[in-house]
């Protein structure tokens, strides 16, 4: 279970603002000026442009923005048809990458390696979502395009994090070789400032799920 949750980001809309923004990583992205990646430093992320700060283990491995926009980059390549190639390679530019921790670091041999990715992508003007549950729901429609078999676990249930309201979609992933999932992983969406915010918890069993747990606990939300 080393595969990046980029697996199952089918990223989806089309943004329409310019990118006048100072931070030189995002030259290339839909976003306005005042956005940010934010930063993760000592135990601690922060971002200012959605308010929100958490903890997480000084142990674990955290990607560089470079390191995870790569990783998208080829997960882009691993798309079945040109067609869907190009659609999700447009889908980047209105999707920024900003913060992927790992339990363990990616050239370990681990049997797995729980991870959280988070991520964020431009829905201005985009009539379908004004809503995590709406983002979701796009989401979910477009598993029958990824390489694995993914399955709902149960409904989308609304869920307060930090004093933010989220949606969360939990999902399975099925394996031909085992009688139980594969692994888990689920999502959080919260429509904040024109932007999808995406939470992904990536695990295998509930020891790795524990582990994740205490960065979704600490999450804060400051009040604009």
């Amino acid at each position: 279970m080393k595969y990046l949750t980029a697996a199952l980001l089918l990223l989806l809309i089309i943004g329409c603002q310019n990118n006048n923004n100072p931070d030189k990583r995002l030259k290339d992205k839909n976003v306005p000026f005042e956005f940010e990646i934010g930063e993760a430093k000592d135990g601690v992320y922060s971002n200012d442009f959605f308010n929100f700060s958490f903890h997480y283990d000084t142990s674990m491995y955290i990607m560089s923005y470079e390191e995870l926009e790569a990783a998208i980059d080829a997960e882009s390549s691993a798309h079945d048809t040109e067609r869907q190639r190009r659609e999700y390679e447009a889908s980047k530019v209105v999707t920024a990458s900003l913060f992927g921790g790992f339990r363990f670091p990616m050239d370990s041999y681990e049997p797995s390696n729980p991870n959280v990715i988070i991520m964020a992508e431009n829905i201005q003007g985009n009539p379908q979502v004004n809503s995590g549950d709406d983002y979701l729901k796009i989401v979910r429609s477009l598993w029958p395009q990824s390489n694995m078999d993914v399955e709902q676990i149960g409904s989308i249930q609304q869920t307060n994090i930090g004093g933010q309201t989220f949606f969360k979609l939990a999902s399975g992933i099925n394996s031909p070789f085992m009688d139980s999932y594969a692994g888990y992983q689920d999502y959080y969406c919260a429509v904040i400032k024109d932007f999808a915010l995406i939470f992904i918890f990536t695990y295998f069993d509930q020891d790795e799920s524990d582990f994740l747990k205490p960065i979704l606990s600490s999450m804060a939300f400051k009040k604009s």
